[in-house]
């Protein structure tokens, strides 16, 4: 996985570095649906913004899909 997500422009973080934890599944309390925590989510999110997949408009909890998702991990829809 580490070499797949390098490839698609993650920054893999490197735990002590950040002080937090690696990955973990997350509970959406508004959605009641998991969702990837931690510092590599956090990355694999930054990566999708610097690629113009996704838009994040700050302070709210809203995020528009730009490009289809499943042409970042090179999945034909």
């Amino acid at each position: 996985g580490e070499i797949i997500l390098t490839r698609l422009g993650v920054n893999i973080p490197v735990q002590k570095k950040h002080g937090r934890i690696f990955a973990y599944g997350c509970m959406d309390l508004t959605e009641k649906e998991y969702h990837l925590g931690g510092a590599l989510g956090s990355e694999i999110m930054k990566a999708l913004i610097n690629q113009n997949y996704i838009k994040i408009y700050r302070n709210t909890r809203v995020i528009d899909i730009i490009k289809p998702l499943e042409s970042w991990f090179g999945v034909i829809p």
